[in-house]
This record gives C-alpha cells, sequence and structure tokens, in this order.
C-alpha cells in the first residue's frame, strides 16, 4: 500500500508545508491582473499548472491547460472542440 502524507508532497514537489494544492493569494496581495499565460518577449511559450491559478491541485492544472490548447486555437483560428470522454 501506498500513502501519501504531507512529507510526500514536500520532498517531490517542495510545496509549502506539503500542502497537495498550490496557492491562495490573500486580499492584500492580489494584483488587478491575474497569471498570464504568456509571457511577453517568448513567442509560443505558454504558462500551465496548478502554479497559475489560484486553488491548485490536479483540476485547476487540467482547467489551465485547457485555458491555453483554447488560446493557442484561437490564435491559429483553428476551432476548438470539446470531445467527451468515451466518444
Amino acid at each position: 500500500m501506498n500513502i501519501a502524507t504531507p512529507a510526500t508532497f514536500y520532498r517531490y514537489t517542495n510545496n509549502w508545508k506539503g500542502s497537495i494544492q498550490g496557492w491562495l493569494p490573500a486580499k492584500k496581495i492580489i494584483s488587478p491582473s491575474p497569471i498570464h499565460a504568456e509571457l511577453p518577449g517568448l513567442d509560443h511559450f505558454y504558462l500551465a499548472g496548478h502554479w497559475t491559478m489560484p486553488g491548485g491541485g490536479l483540476p485547476v492544472a487540467i482547467k489551465s491547460a485547457r485555458d491555453v490548447a483554447m488560446m493557442i486555437c484561437h490564435k491559429e483560428q483553428i476551432d476548438f472542440n470539446v470531445i467527451p470522454p468515451g466518444k
């Protein structure tokens, strides 16, 4: 049996205090603009992952990757079509 503890998450991810989540900014440090998926001066480079939006974890990482895929499709003028699982 494998069991993950906060020490496991800290060892493999170096997350603060072994948190399984990313981060949630306090009201006093929230900037007016969110973390952008693109960085100035880096063409065709996108950020996705659980550190790019508040909350973190696997669902947030998947959502940020989907958002980047949508952004790329929009820039390339390609329809973004979602195929339900099992189809």
